[in-house]
């Protein structure tokens, strides 16, 4: 569903909250990518928009790298269920498990990334926010969103 502020995608929830091997292997990605992103005055959002590729190589236990097109890793991280992630607030209260939606986090001093990876048949949809620390009014943040095909 798309609206004036966002998109709104609904996927069919998985069985159980753990990353099926089956998923595992090379996916083709591109994504849509805005750097020292802002929202100011009537919601509108300055920064500067990108569209990219990568390579997402996933093994059986969930271990995740990304890759840039000349081979660069760009980030490397083992895929938690959402439902198993303290960091996130209430994460081990959910009425509903998010089965299917796994997570990671990149922390470093001087900046934090959250990543959201789901699957579908033969496709991975992923989204990141990463935002400047500390946090405080008139930060800037980045994200990407996209999809891989296996």
């Amino acid at each position: 569903m798309d609206t004036p502020n966002c998109a709104v995608l609904g996927l069919k929830k998985a069985a159980s909250k753990e990353f099926d091997p089956s998923f595992a292997g090379s996916y083709k990605a591109i994504y849509y990518q805005k750097t020292g992103a802002a929202t100011g005055m009537g919601n509108v959002e300055t920064g500067t928009p990108s569209l990219g590729n990568a390579t997402f190589s996933i093994t059986g236990a969930g271990q995740v790298t990304v890759q840039d097109p000349q081979g660069t890793i760009l980030v490397q991280a083992t895929l938690t269920p959402v439902a198993d992630a303290a960091y996130l607030v209430g994460a081990g209260e959910l009425q509903d498990p998010c089965n299917g939606l796994f997570t990671f986090r990149v922390s470093t001093a001087n900046s934090q990334q959250d990543v959201f990876v789901t699957f579908m048949d033969r496709a991975v949809l992923f989204s990141s926010f990463k935002a400047t620390l500390p946090w405080s009014s008139g930060n800037t943040y980045d994200y990407p969103y996209g999809v891989g095909l296996k």
